[in-house]
């Protein structure tokens, strides 16, 4: 046998090379998809993706799930009205929850898959977070050491006590490919699947009127940046197998998610995230939070930062669901305790706040 010919056909058949998958507009997910989504978000746990050609990543051992839900993608006209549909014309796509009030809607299009905005309809707090232009997620066609570069803003008004407060989110995306492989989660097994990562540098300016005269002044500026990867796999609208979350330098992880398609019928009871009681979890800054208080004799809720300092306390009744808005909360993990008049503690955990 000739030697450069063998030193070849031993490096494909020992390496098992994947074939480099392009994921096309028909990948992008449509009306009438569903999964379960499973959530691991333990900070410094999951292994950082390795980068370049023909990878290998196991995932099947690193999840100790804390978190479970049902998404289904609908059309707009799906959503029910008091989610207002309506106020998202460009939209194509939505999630939606009924029993935490909030809805998600998308645009696809030949150019990739982008958030348009979300509904929540609770008492007080954000309602529209409207972004224009669109906040770009998944690029298409796209491929091994693509590169697509977009930006994104939002205008949201709300109260901060009883004072009009106005929260600009100016934010650059920058998504890359820089690797493709084989993927292996607690669902299953996935050849040939492309790996993006997704970076979003945010500035936050916060705005008050000050004077209640309609005038606003800027009190204060943030910038932060969040880092994600996804998995995906062309072929189907079955695209996003797994994705993770890392610190704002990319390097350690803050928390991973990996979808099973496998379910043909699903428990409702799913939807509602059965092992959390906070939702959504992680959120993003300006999102409202919902926290979920199911032992009858509760008394009090707080929540602390990790360096212990409160953050919010307030008194709550049992069986009752506390909501409020994370504008002024910086990115990280939250500690929430619920307490009875005795001061036992009845139930704690903790958020995370991208």
């Amino acid at each position: 046998m000739n030697k450069n010919f063998y030193i070849v056909y031993l490096f494909v058949f020992v390496t098992g090379l994947y074939a480099q998958p392009t994921i096309q507009p028909s990948d992008l997910p449509a009306a009438g998809d569903q999964w379960i989504d499973y959530g691991d978000y333990r900070q410094g746990v999951h292994t950082l993706p390795s980068l370049g050609p023909n990878q290998t990543w196991d995932y099947s051992k690193e999840f100790m799930v804390s978190d479970t839900a049902l998404t289904k993608i609908v059309a707009p006209a799906a959503v029910p009205a008091f989610l207002k549909p309506g106020s998202f014309p460009n939209a194509n796509l939505a999630t939606y929850s009924v029993v935490d009030s909030t809805a998600s809607y998308f645009l696809k299009n030949n150019t990739g898959l982008y958030i348009d905005g979300v509904y929540s309809a609770t008492a007080g707090g954000i309602d529209k977070i409207d972004y224009s232009p669109d906040a770009l997620v998944i690029p298409v066609p796209f491929t091994y050491n693509n590169t697509r570069n977009g930006t994104a803003r939002l205008l949201i008004l709300t109260k901060v006590d009883t004072i009009n407060a106005k929260l600009t989110i100016f934010s650059n995306i920058n998504v890359t490919a820089p690797a493709y492989g084989s993927l292996k989660t607690p669902a299953g097994q996935y050849t040939n699947t492309l790996l993006i990562k997704r970076r979003m540098e945010n500035t936050d300016s916060v705005y008050f009127d000050l004077f209640g005269n309609g005038s606003y002044f800027l009190v204060n500026t943030s910038r932060d940046t969040s880092i994600d990867f996804y998995w995906l796999r062309s072929g189907n609208t079955r695209l996003q197998l797994m994705n993770l979350s890392t610190d704002a330098l990319g390097t350690s992880s803050a928390g991973a998610q990996y979808a099973d398609f496998s379910v043909t019928a699903v428990n409702d009871k799913v939807q509602e995230s059965s092992h959390q009681e906070v939702y959504p979890n992680p959120a993003a800054s300006g999102s409202i939070i919902s926290i979920r208080i199911a032992e009858v004799n509760a008394h009090e809720l707080s929540i602390t930062d990790l360096n212990g300092k409160v953050i919010r306390k307030e008194r709550v009744s049992g069986f009752d669901k506390v909501l409020f808005n994370t504008i002024g909360m910086m990115p990280g993990y939250y500690m929430y305790m619920v307490t009875a008049q005795d001061g036992s503690v009845l139930n704690n955990g903790r958020f995370v706040i991208q």
